[in-house]
């Protein structure tokens, strides 16, 4: 089945879901009503007639049932919401299929002009290759995805890892439906600022003590047998009244300060929380077996917990606002004093393992979105990624994932020690053809979907100058910032024993014809003493006279055209020299209508 039709039955499936709950919701307002009605008859009862304790027991037992079909409805409001954003999560991932990525990270905070790589091979942007990739959820998610985009290691534990959540499509889909229910992506950074200052807060020892918490108990039962004694006239009812008032102070003097404190740290980070929560339940619950996805399990053992029990922290924060159910609650289960236990459990055995924890989700989530791109290209291949001191790149049927099925592809091989020249006419395909090469070892040392029939590589680094420009604004010009670019490639080849792949586009644009020449040769030659192979893209074709001068370390390859009544564009690469440009022939086309 294709991935566009699987994602449109899915969505029907979850349209037939959603109006069988929908439908339910009706009955549940009902009862609920029935119950309120239920509650008003025992209580008029009380004052109409002498009391009873059928009285009494009716009223507990509508405000009991009450609060279980309350729930019911609630948890089935909850479903309904899931199964929204799953079924918004299937509509994006249509909308991307289409070409339509608006919806999703752009990743325009990490473009950076001075990386060794991802400005020239659009890595980060609008229409970049995060952009088409990140469905993360979390800023953390975002961060550890960009990372991996640009420090390129190869962990051979992630192939099994993606291949099996490219197979659980249903846990993917609810993870990242996550990002629909917040409304937003969670914001990491406040919810690690947060833990920190909630870590340090200190609480007063005498409310967390072990005789604290037998009082914590005792206290609220005492008060509700006096209210029961006082209702059958056993005691004074005066005697509940003064215990209630007395309890009440005793809580605001005792908890009053922590919780004001906490308050200010906690702000508007109840949201987060819940988000964290929900990840966290999804991730220990899902059916892994492979080794990365188990370890991300085993770092989250014992997290579940503790994000419920802050989340119930923070909601009991955000409940303090009713202040008639605030009174209430400190009166039958002193809930403000509750609290701070529990805030101090949490403390205690939590908090110190939170930035672990959430970093363990950044990593799912980056995860999450690698394994989308496996599900939505069934046509890519993996890489073979081989272990030697020299670097090793075979290719077949290669070619830009951002092309779709307008690319044209091809079979490209370089050798350690080797450089490729590329030489073609304007618009022919040689500058795509070095992002095609770029795009795709990025892809491949990150476990990613390759985009051609047969790509096999050894590990090693990746440097590109493509997009040089100058900067007025700190004096630089054009030429100057093309030297300090050639500059940082040296200076980066030189820093690791591991091999380089070098992609350059046209070197030394900034000068004259014969100063480029000479200029680019110079550098080819010294560049070539070091452990680097390149491809560079050149429209001086006198620089491929290198190859007859050094056959062992550069080689001429061609896009080549066809001039006639119009320009044919072939885009395949061909051994040799290109012989056909045109430049003069699409400008005499310009001056016609002059």
């Amino acid at each position: 089945m294709e991935v566009n039709q699987y994602y449109r039955n899915q969505s029907e499936g979850l349209d037939i879901r959603i109006n069988a709950l929908k439908r339910w919701n009706k009955w549940w307002i009902i009862a609920e009503i029935l119950c309120a009605v239920g509650v008003t008859i025992a209580v008029v009862s009380m004052f109409v007639w002498p009391l009873k304790v059928w009285m009494f027991g009716m009223a507990i037992a509508f405000i009991l049932l009450w609060m279980v079909l309350s729930r019911f409805d609630q948890r089935n409001g909850k479903h309904i919401l899931a199964l929204k954003a799953c079924h918004e999560v299937l509509h994006l991932e249509l909308l991307a299929l289409s070409g339509d990525y608006s919806h999703f990270h752009s990743g325009q905070e990490y473009v950076n002009p001075h990386h060794e790589y991802s400005f020239d091979l659009d890595v980060f942007g609008k229409g970049s290759l995060f952009n088409r990739i990140a469905r993360t959820v979390t800023n953390g998610g975002s961060d550890f995805l960009a990372g991996s985009l640009i420090n390129l290691k190869w962990e051979k534990s992630r192939p099994a890892a993606m291949l099996e959540l490219s197979q659980q499509e249903s846990f993917m889909t609810r993870f990242k439906s996550q990002r629909i229910l917040q409304g937003e992506r969670i914001n990491t950074q406040k919810m690690l600022k947060a833990i920190e200052e909630l870590s340090s807060f200190r609480l007063p020892s005498i409310l967390t003590g072990k005789l604290a918490g037998i009082c914590g108990l005792l206290i609220p039962v005492g008060f509700i047998i006096a209210v029961l004694l006082s209702v059958f006239d056993i005691i004074s009812w005066l005697i509940p009244v003064w215990w209630g008032i007395i309890q009440i102070i005793l809580v605001s003097i005792f908890c009053n300060k922590c919780l004001k404190g906490v308050e200010r740290t906690a702000d508007n980070l109840g949201k987060i929380s819940v988000g964290y929560a929900d990840l966290v339940k999804l991730i220990t619950e899902a059916d892994f077996h492979s080794a990365k996805n188990r370890e991300i399990q085993l770092r989250l053992e014992g997290s579940g917990e503790a994000f419920n029990v802050l989340r119930q922290v923070l909601n009991s924060l955000n409940s303090r606002a009713n202040l008639i159910g605030l009174i209430l609650f400190n009166l039958l289960f002193l809930s403000d004093f509750q609290f701070i236990r529990k805030f101090a459990k949490w403390q205690r055995l939590c908090s110190s393992q939170m930035r672990g924890w959430v970093d363990a989700v950044s990593e799912m989530d980056a995860l999450v979105s690698m394994a989308t791109a496996w599900f939505n290209h069934p046509e890519a291949i993996w890489a073979e990624i081989v272990d030697s001191k020299d670097l090793i790149f075979e290719s077949h049927g290669l070619y830009h994932p951002f092309l779709g099925k307008k690319a044209v592809p091809n079979d490209f091989d370089l050798k350690s020690h080797e450089f490729t020249l590329v030489t073609g006419a304007n618009m022919a395909g040689k500058s795509t053809f070095l992002r095609t090469v770029g795009i795709n070892v990025i892809l491949a040392f990150n476990a990613m979907p390759v985009f051609a029939t047969s790509f096999r590589i050894s590990r090693f680094r990746l440097f590109s100058s493509m997009r040089t420009s100058d900067d007025l604004e700190h004096g630089i010009s054009f030429f100057n910032a093309e030297l300090l670019r050639l500059q940082q490639l040296i200076s980066y080849c030189k820093t690791s024993s591991e091999p380089t792949l070098i992609l350059l586009d046209e070197i030394l644009k900034g000068t004259n014809s014969l100063d480029k020449l000479n200029g680019s040769k110079l550098f080819l030659q010294a560049i070539s003493k070091l452990n680097v192979s390149g491809i560079i893209a050149t429209h001086d074709l006198e620089l491929s006279k290198l190859a007859d001068e050094y056959p062992q370390t550069f080689r001429n390859v061609c896009f080549e055209i066809k001039l006639g009544t119009d320009v044919t564009y072939s885009y395949k690469i061909t051994p040799g020299v290109a012989r056909n440009q045109n430049a003069t022939y699409l400008l005499k086309q310009i001056l016609k209508d002059t």
